[in-house]
């Protein structure tokens, strides 16, 4: 892998691999990577910028290949942290687009301290509007309820409906709700068909195709599940009990 690369580190260029160590010694910095992350997070920016310079100062001294692979997995785990927080998410350092030809380590370095800088004022951002989340809330549950015959009632269309990400309104939900957004929305089917099936006759085939899931197999184990019984049986206990 290393053959493919001209890695430059600033100064001390490195325009062959003769002097490189060897990458028996290989290996994952996740330790380090977490610990980034982690101060990244809770907006420790002196911190961050302290534990990403002694990562690529770690780095400097290693094989290209041990480099280009703390690089790489560096960015997932950032990535996976933006995916998770509600950010932007950036794919810098990857084989799909080679940095490695174009950048020198120190260079690798900036764009990193950078990226994290901007995280860190979106999550300030984020932190600073907390009080809007109780309205977050009830705008969801509200569109919920509306929409809850809708067949694109899914958690992605809600959350492009609130001008949100898909993974920040599911985190969120979830923080204050305690249960997932997508198992709310489908409860909330299974309270909807339990009234329908109580108050009128509409065909069990109809009800499952209204509440749009994905078969009618589906519907009647979830339904199952959810009450401990068919939803023929469920009719025929609950409108004798109203008679």
């Amino acid at each position: 892998m290393a053959l493919r690369y001209r890695f430059l580190t600033g100064g001390d260029s490195v325009l062959n691999y003769a002097g490189l160590p060897s990458d028996d010694s290989s290996e994952i910095m996740l330790q380090e990577q977490k610990d980034i992350v982690s101060a990244m997070l809770s907006c420790r920016e002196p911190a961050v910028t302290e534990k990403l310079d002694s990562y690529f100062q770690a780095l400097s001294g290693s094989h290209i290949d041990n480099i280009v692979l703390n690089v790489m997995a560096l960015n997932t785990s950032l990535r996976t942290a933006e995916v998770q927080s509600g950010l932007q998410t950036r794919n810098q350092f990857s084989h799909d687009n080679n940095p490695f030809d174009r950048y020198t380590l120190n260079e690798i370095r900036e764009q990193f301290s950078q990226r994290i800088s901007e995280n860190i004022a979106r999550l300030h951002e984020i932190r600073q509007n907390i009080s809007e989340t109780p309205r977050i809330i009830e705008e969801t549950v509200a569109y919920v309820e509306k929409h809850i015959c809708s067949g694109d009632l899914t958690v992605e269309q809600t959350a492009s409906w609130l001008h949100l990400s898909t993974n920040y309104l599911r985190n969120l939900f979830k923080e204050h709700m305690g249960v997932s957004l997508s198992k709310y929305i489908t409860d909330k089917k299974i309270q909807y068909a339990c009234r329908i099936l109580t108050e009128t006759d509409d065909s069990i085939q109809s009800l499952c195709e209204r509440l749009d899931f994905t078969s009618p197999n589906y519907f009647y184990t979830y339904f199952k599940k959810n009450t401990g019984m068919t939803p023929s049986q469920y009719r025929e206990q609950h409108k004798s009990a109203s008679q």
